[in-house]
């Protein structure tokens, strides 16, 4: 990741707990670029896809649900 996309606290967002500064990009379209690493341990990875999968909710749009209802 980007130091602004780090900065603005992607990483933060999506439960990324270790970064590392270690990617040296040269002459990409956007120019020279210093990157970071974004990851997690595994047991950190399955507690977060854990918890993902117990909170979301797949609420299918209203509009579908009615679409469905009338066949």
């Amino acid at each position: 990741m980007d130091k602004g996309v780090v900065n603005g606290g992607f990483h933060k967002r999506c439960g990324y707990s270790n970064i590392e500064w270690v990617l040296d990009w040269r002459n990409t379209p956007l120019g020279d670029m210093y990157l970071a690493f974004l990851w997690m341990q595994p047991d950190e990875l399955i507690s977060d896809l854990r918890n993902f999968l117990e909170t979301f909710d797949a609420q299918v749009d209203a509009v579908v649900d009615d679409r469905r209802a009338q066949n």
